[in-house]
């Protein structure tokens, strides 16, 4: 018997862009009490993409509890990032992030076939949301700002690999390698994009949040479009 082709998101890939989109967020929500509150969403979310995947191999009362376990821990996370940080900024720039987080998981699982892309598009873009927090309200430094950036933009890039190659050869295909060279491409295109920007940098303009930001801009529409080429 055919074995049925799975157009799933293919995992290495999808396990890459949500370890790029922690450290991205971990970077910029860097107080103590929000690496915490991260800790716990992390877990939680964790969670949910288990009992995601789970459900998906026809367990669906097992599968459905553990993303309900996960859900609500995701809530607590929530919860507590808008309540125990001791500075309004530190909650503003926060609560993006975890959402993000959790909505990229979502659809890399997926959680409803068809809308991988949108919600990849909107939980990255919410990570990126954090980062123009940190930037633009916290004041980061350029360096942190600018890693926290390129690692939003792989985790976008990571993600987009693991539904397109899962949407043509399918989640049982042996497609480790063709990712993990592709993760590297990518990362050598972020190296040169990140050595741009600090050459720019480097021309004696003076240190501002938005001129980074406009660097990380730059550095990230580079990027996209040399992934795409």
């Amino acid at each position: 018997m055919k074995k049925r082709l799975v157009r799933h998101p293919v995992r290495i890939s999808s396990g890459l862009a949500f370890v790029a989109g922690v450290l991205a967020v971990s970077i910029v929500a860097d107080a103590d009490v929000q690496r915490q509150i991260l800790a716990i969403a992390v877990a939680s979310i964790s969670t949910f993409a288990i009992g995601g995947l789970v459900w998906r191999r026809g367990l669906s009362v097992l599968g459905v509890a553990a993303a309900l376990a996960g859900t609500a821990g995701v809530l607590f996370a929530l919860v507590q990032a808008v309540t125990r940080p001791a500075f309004f900024t530190q909650q503003i720039e926060l609560v993006p992030g975890l959402l993000g987080l959790w909505v990229l998981v979502a659809a890399l699982v997926p959680i409803r076939l068809g809308w991988e892309r949108a919600l990849v598009d909107t939980g990255t873009g919410l990570i990126f949301v954090t980062v123009l927090i940190g930037g633009v309200v916290q004041g980061i430094s350029f360096a942190m700002i600018l890693a926290a950036g390129i690692l939003t933009i792989l985790a976008w890039d990571a993600a987009e690999n693991a539904i397109s190659v899962g949407g043509q050869l399918g989640l049982g295909a042996p497609t480790i390698r063709g990712e993990l060279v592709h993760c590297t491409a990518s990362c050598v295109v972020a190296t040169g994009a990140i050595g741009l920007v600090y050459l720019v940098n480097g021309l004696g303009i003076d240190e501002l949040p938005f001129t980074a930001l406009l660097a990380l801009l730059i550095a990230g529409v580079a990027l996209a479009v040399a992934s795409y080429r």
